[in-house]
């Protein structure tokens, strides 16, 4: 967050700069700063997920999906994820995910309301978009969110609460 961060060099206070372990490489650390800060503000800013709540993850086994699984689990909530393959499937149970739906296999609106014996999810953060997006905000529990993020496809992110008119999108 310092003007100038995408210039060859900068003069940046080391107060704000992260030191790297000698193990990990400058490309793969600034990609988990990356995906660490979008997982860190999806679940403590976007939609503060509290202790006891179930969230639903799309692309579980990606690089944020990874990470929010770990950090859900840390806050005392329960996984589900969607993954496409039973190798995803295997990596994100192996990071902590309660719960794994491989949407190639089954509709993951039928598994979702299985998994909380019809009262929805708390939160579903969706990195895919227009292919999950109806069936997302059905598998929402009343006041429950929708929260779109990271897909460049999607011309805009949307937050929608499920309290709201069913696919009624509000900017």
């Amino acid at each position: 967050m310092i003007p100038g961060s995408y210039a060859e060099y900068a003069i940046v206070p080391a107060a704000r700069l992260v030191p790297i372990p000698p193990n990990i490489d400058a490309r793969s650390a600034a990609a988990l700063m990356l995906q660490g800060m979008t997982a860190h503000y999806l679940t403590h800013s976007t939609y503060p997920l509290k202790k006891g709540e179930t969230a639903l993850l799309h692309a579980a086994a990606g690089g944020v999906g990874l990470l929010l699984i770990q950090i859900v689990k840390q806050l005392g909530a329960t996984v589900i994820g969607t993954v496409s393959t039973e190798a995803k499937a295997k990596l994100a149970k192996e990071m902590g995910a309660d719960h794994l739906i491989l949407y190639t296999q089954s509709d993951f609106l039928a598994e979702v309301k299985k998994l909380t014996d019809g009262h929805g999810v708390n939160v579903v953060y969706d990195s895919v978009g227009q292919t999950t997006f109806d069936k997302s905000l059905d598998c929402l529990r009343p006041r429950g969110y929708l929260v779109l993020s990271d897909n460049p496809a999607d011309p805009c992110r949307l937050l929608i609460p499920a309290s709201l008119p069913p696919r009624a999108l509000y900017f």
